[in-house]
């Protein structure tokens, strides 16, 4: 279990600690490295670097790079064979790409990956590089295999409570409006208003129309309200849930922990427990979640 006081102080106050003696190399703060010496972060929370969107921002930054140099040190933190990336995996890919021999490093001591995983996702959100949904499984990722609750996620990051919990819900949307968030084809505005709907067709229908008539998130929300007024007068009154409140308590507990909706149907001596999953990538992270859970 990770020490969660030492968690979530952020770049600029790791960066602050190279001044309390952290950092790895005598008589100085910035090393020289190899870009091959520096493996990527294994806890990267952004995942689209091969887009054309992120190839056209990563050959700016190799323009700027090879205009100026590399400004910014990237940081970095020593394993056994070499080193990781903790900050500026943009930057490193940049200076692989361009040949260059050497860059600058901050070296840090950072020893629990749930740390490295926390500082990569501070520095992508502080440089709004990463799309809603990679936030999202950032998220989930934290909550589930380091059994960080939404408080203690917004605490680290310095996002409110709510804001974790409504991010963490664009999980649970069909795989096809997955899609069209990390492809930035619709904000995660639009996908919130989204999942106002119960049923995935309904949703998929609703998402194709927003797309149609280029509706704005305030339109879309109207749009959604509409349908949820004529779904409930033209569906049959359904009888109340049967459902205990210990049921429901323990559903919204799985949710959480999972990051996908759980729907647990009790019986009189045994029930059901339904676990949805959104993709094969989605459901190898609940396989390995499972797992580890087991273990």
């Amino acid at each position: 279990m990770p020490d969660k006081s030492r968690l979530g102080r952020g770049i600029d106050a790791i960066l602050d600690s190279l001044d309390e003696g952290q950092v790895q190399e005598p008589g100085g703060h910035i090393v020289y490295l190899a870009p091959a010496e520096v493996a990527p972060n294994p806890f990267q929370p952004r995942k689209d670097f091969d887009s054309d969107k992120a190839r056209e921002t990563l050959d700016d930054l190799k323009a700027s790079i090879e205009a100026k140099g590399l400004v910014q040190p990237i940081t970095v933190r020593l394993v056994e064979d070499g080193y990781q990336v903790i900050a500026g995996e943009r930057r490193l890919r940049a200076c692989k790409e361009l040949g260059m021999e050497s860059i600058p490093a901050y070296i840090l001591q950072v020893r629990e990956d749930v740390d490295m995983m926390e500082l990569a996702l501070i520095e992508n959100l502080q440089r709004d590089n990463l799309n809603p949904l990679e936030e999202a499984e950032a998220y989930s990722l934290l909550s589930g295999k380091y059994d960080l609750s939404h408080e203690d996620i917004a605490k680290n990051i310095g996002k409110s409570r709510v804001t974790i919990t409504n991010s963490l819900r664009l999980l649970k949307l069909p795989p096809e409006i997955k899609t069209a968030i990390k492809t930035l084809q619709i904000s995660a505005g639009h996908a919130r208003a989204i999942l106002g709907i119960e049923t995935s067709k309904e949703q998929i229908h609703a998402f194709h129309h927003i797309q149609r008539a280029h509706l704005s998130v305030r339109e879309t929300e109207k749009y959604i309200n509409k349908i949820k007024k004529k779904t409930v007068g033209s569906r049959p009154k359904r009888k109340a849930s049967t459902k205990s409140l210990y049921i429901r308590k323990v559903e919204e507990e799985l949710m959480t922990l999972l990051g996908t909706r759980v729907v647990i149907k009790p019986g009189r001596k045994k029930g059901i427990i339904e676990v949805e999953y959104y993709s094969q990538e989605d459901l190898e992270r609940l396989v390995e979640l499972l797992s580890e859970l087991a273990d």
